[in-house]
């Protein structure tokens, strides 16, 4: 077995806290009759059992929309032991949309739960985990040792709504790069203040809910005008690192576009996602609407152009366009050398310099048999290292120096143009 240290870009330790208080990221027991938790359970004893040095902890706040009746019936028939406790804190756990700025408010207190729980977990359990704030701060907690989390948000939601303002929306997105953020998921399930969705709910489960991806595509040119230019054009300024997963195709080429413009292009990721080509070709009969979710090699030699990674997820249908739960390594792998084979703009290809893990571990995936846990990373590094021709130096690209050159070019105003 290879031993290797890994960064996930993508993962959600802090969900099942924010949805059930009693579970924990410090927890080593895993709660049972919780299938989501009991196979990807994101803590830090499993992130030490699978070399996973470095987590990007991703605050998704589950949007109002997801409060209707199909939702309610779902859980109904999934969880109905959890059915009372999550209808009684639905108005805790949801978006909160009563202000403009409520879902703001919400957000940062997420990431203050979190952040308690690892003061915990370091001060009081003797554990040797932190969050770390900037890119200096990331680079004197590896070098002594410490398991890191950094912070991300999933869905520009988070910001606010409604009639919130231009300029309050860039006094959150400061605000929040006062608070660390790293990393930040412009898109998601439904259409927000800034973007259009391109969907990321598999066709089984959208059926079940009612959930058509083509239903939140409602501004003109998928992303909210100027605004949308404007506070996206500020995150890269600041320094947030902007992942492109969940945007609608008009919006993912306006914020490449405002990238080219500038003197020096930040690097930009597909931080949680599989390759549109490789699931067509395990799966042809893959529905446009749900195809166009991944990106393909046009996207890929744009993420190579500015420098970027695509972090490959740990997600049945986006992988091979099966939503079985079947072994999902082999096509973790095929997106790896199909990433590597794509050129960019000027005709390179063939190199390992913009691939990464991110694996959406405990977001409510249908998680494959063979990475049900970040306690299994050894499963997928060794199968990596099987790659025909790569090196050892290769590996530790895919595994964490990609993602490092990510952040030391993205985050932070050091280098911004």
């Amino acid at each position: 077995m290879v031993e290797q240290q890994v960064i996930d870009i993508h993962c959600h330790p802090a969900l099942k806290t924010w949805l059930f208080p009693s579970h924990h990221v410090y927890d080593e027991v895993y709660p049972v009759n919780l299938e989501f938790s009991e196979n990807c359970f994101v803590n830090i004893a499993q992130m030490n059992q699978g070399n996973v040095g470095i987590a990007v902890s991703v605050y998704y706040l589950p949007e109002t929309e997801l409060n209707t009746e199909e939702m309610k019936k779902f859980i109904f028939r999934t969880l109905r032991w959890l059915v009372d406790l999550l209808c009684a804190r639905l108005n805790e756990i949801l978006e909160d949309k009563s202000s403009a700025n409520a879902s703001f408010v919400q957000i940062q207190s997420y990431i203050q739960l979190f952040e308690d729980q690892i003061a915990y977990a370091r001060n009081t359990l003797g554990k040797n985990v932190a969050i770390a704030k900037n890119y200096a701060d990331l680079q004197n907690k590896i070098n002594d040792g410490i398991t890191v989390f950094l912070h991300s948000i999933e869905g520009a939601h988070s910001l606010g709504n409604g009639d919130i303002t231009e300029e309050q929306l860039i006094d959150n997105v400061t605000t929040l790069t006062n608070m660390g953020l790293c990393q930040f998921t412009l898109g998601h399930f439904f259409q927000n203040i800034l973007v259009s969705s391109s969907g990321g709910i598999p066709p089984g489960l959208a059926d079940d809910i009612s959930y058509d991806p083509a239903n939140y595509n409602t501004y003109k040119n998928g992303y909210n005008g100027d605004i949308a230019k404007n506070v996206i054009s500020k995150m890269l300024d600041l320094g947030i690192i902007i992942d492109l997963c969940h945007c609608h195709p008009g919006a993912k080429a306006m914020i490449f576009a405002l990238n080219n413009a500038r003197s020096k292009k930040r690097p930009l990721v597909f931080a949680h996602t599989g390759i549109r080509e490789v699931a067509l070709r395990n799966n042809p009969g893959i529905p446009d609407a749900y195809a166009t979710f991944l990106p393909n090699a046009d996207d890929i030699c744009a993420i190579k152009d500015c420098g970027g990674v695509l972090g490959i997820i740990f997600m049945d249908y986006w992988l091979n366009g099966n939503d079985n739960s079947g072994p999902g390594i082999q096509s973790v792998i095929e997106c790896i050398e199909f990433i590597r084979d794509v050129s960019d703009s000027a005709g390179n290809s063939g190199t390992y310099e913009h691939i990464a893990i991110g694996s959406d571990l405990d977001g409510f995936t249908t998680i494959p048999s063979d990475l049900a846990g970040e306690r299994q990373m050894p499963m997928l590094v060794n199968a990596i290292a099987g790659i025909n021709g790569i090196t050892r130096d290769e590996i530790d690209k895919i595994c964490w120096a990609n993602y490092m050159r990510v952040l030391k070019n993205g985050w932070g105003p050091n280098n911004n143009n």
